[in-house]
């Protein structure tokens, strides 16, 4: 009989499982965090972005500057660092929220003319979709007037 095979789904013990303790109301709460299922869910992430992309070309979303990747979450990010002004970077924004069904909003900061719009939705993880996998958006510019700045 030859030896079972191991995946993802049915590996060995790894060596970066590992045991966490959270310090709750209650006591503290210890649970094994295993490496396999960061692996998945980084996997279905992954997977999301992809299906994020093929949305974009289909639907002719416009670029995001950066994508972030994590086990739960992908998070895109518009800049006008070589690419839209601000007026295209709201643009830019407002239609992945249109196309995502996002919540969103507005943050100034008065000190540096920062401009930061930030937008959030939960969609369904590929090949599992009782699972979520959050995205998130987020455009930031100055809006520095050019009278202040003489």
């Amino acid at each position: 009989m030859s030896p079972r095979r191991k995946s993802l789904l049915d590996p060995a013990d790894s060596r970066w499982d590992r045991e966490v303790t959270l310090d709750l109301k209650d006591g503290p709460s210890t649970y094994t965090n295993f490496n396999r299922d960061d692996l998945r869910r980084l996997r279905q992430s992954n997977r999301l972005l992809e299906q994020l992309l093929d949305r974009a070309t289909r639907e002719d979303l416009p670029a995001m500057s950066t994508w972030l990747v994590t086990p739960f979450s992908v998070v895109g990010e518009i800049t006008p660092i070589g690419g839209p002004d601000p007026a295209g970077c709201r643009a830019a924004f407002m239609a992945w929220v249109d196309a995502l069904g996002a919540k969103w909003r507005e943050h100034r900061s008065d000190s540096s003319g920062q401009v930061e719009l930030r937008g959030a939705a939960k969609l369904p993880a590929p090949g599992a979709p009782q699972l979520e996998v959050s995205v998130g958006l987020c455009a930031r510019w100055w809006d520095i007037d050019e009278e202040e700045s003489r």
